[in-house]
């Protein structure tokens, strides 16, 4: 099944963010972030698959990402997180 990926980029600067995070540890451990990791054209990402396909949605999900990662990465700006969308081919 093809999905439409929701993802930010795990740059060295929002990976070393997150092994300080408090907040991400105890979300990661527990699995409630409700993010997965996968990589594309040799760079890794978090995210999850889009819910739904217009691009009103998708528009607002990106941004709920970004936000999910300002929480668990207090001292980023939002110009320091890179959000993007790419086709994901799901297999099960």
């Amino acid at each position: 099944m093809l999905k439409i990926f929701i993802g930010c980029e795990l740059t060295s600067l929002v990976r070393s963010q997150l092994r300080r995070s408090k907040t991400w540890q105890q979300e990661k451990i527990g699995s409630a972030s409700g993010l997965t990791k996968t990589h594309l054209n040799k760079s890794e990402y978090i995210g999850f698959a889009a819910t739904s396909e217009t691009l009103a949605d998708i528009i607002t999900q990106c941004q709920q990402l970004e936000e999910q990662i300002l929480v668990y990465c207090p001292d980023l700006k939002k110009g320091q997180i890179r959000v993007v969308c790419f086709p994901q081919l799901l297999v099960s």
